[in-house]
């Protein structure tokens, strides 16, 4: 198992088990898809995305997280409507980021996983501006980006335990 794949167990497990704010919200994300589901869906795709894509659509296929900034996953037929949107919109985007999370309120921003020629293990998560600024680096990995939402969950569900 990846050190995505054991994150997101993870993070369903605090879920499952938790009854923090936190892991009430969690709660509200889409069952995965499969496999198959998900390269039928991106056959056409112009560039590889890394397997960190498809272990995070193999968990979820999107749904509210409502941590700080984060409000959110987009489902994969999102994703890919949002993805096409920004290609045809004439801004400055990079056809190789894919929009995987949304933010809070902050209209023209999009969080996105790099693609590549070909195939790789991860990839950094970027912050895509409209308006044509160069995106920048939130995390080296998305994985880095959910151990950082499992250590929130599992730091919240100990200030609830202690609270009970």
């Amino acid at each position: 198992m990846s050190e995505l794949s054991s994150t997101l167990e993870r993070i369903s497990d605090g879920v499952k088990n938790g009854s923090s704010r936190l892991a009430l919200h969690l709660q509200g994300l889409d069952p995965g898809l499969s496999r198959a589901d998900i390269e039928r869906k991106i056959r056409n795709f112009p560039f590889a995305l890394p397997q960190e894509f498809y272990e995070l659509y193999e968990w979820r296929n999107g749904g509210s997280l409502e941590i700080s900034y984060l409000a959110g996953i987009y489902s994969l037929d999102e994703a890919l409507a949002l993805y096409q949107s920004m290609c045809e919109s004439g801004q400055n985007f990079d056809p190789h980021l894919f929009p995987v999370l949304k933010l809070h309120e902050e209209g023209g921003i999009v969080v996105c996983l790099k693609g590549s020629d070909s195939p790789k293990e991860s990839s950094p998560v970027l912050e895509w501006r409209a308006g044509g600024q160069e995106p920048g680096i939130w995390h080296g990995r998305f994985t880095d980006l959910m151990l950082a939402i499992a250590e929130a969950l599992d730091m919240d569900s100990q200030k609830t335990s202690v609270l009970a």
